[in-house]
């Protein structure tokens, strides 16, 4: 109820309709729960390592991906982060296309 009462300032603000949810870890669940309780506000669900517990997304785009920042830093874990940065942006990309 509160992230509601927290969409409905923050559409007014920023004059949007809908936006793009990302959710990581348990912040996934979070995420989800807001998509549940006000679905029309949700162009996309993005969920970077979920747990196991967070059942059926509640929207029709939805990502669901590993999250490497937990990798060691060194060049092909670098790679990682780029490469899931850069499937989160052509995601997003191709919900605001196709929506």
């Amino acid at each position: 109820e509160e992230l509601g009462d927290m969409w409905v300032t923050l559409q007014k603000e920023l004059k949007v309709d809908q936006v793009h949810v990302f959710g990581h870890g348990f912040g996934a669940l979070v995420a989800n729960q807001f998509a549940k309780n006000t679905p029309a506000a949700i162009a996309s669900l993005i969920f970077a390592t979920p747990p196991d517990s967070l059942g059926q997304p509640a929207a029709k785009q939805v990502l669901t991906a590993e999250d490497p920042t937990n990798l060691c830093i060194d060049k092909s874990a670098r790679e990682g982060r780029e490469s899931f940065i850069a499937g989160i942006i052509s995601f997003v990309d191709v919900v605001d296309v196709v929506g």
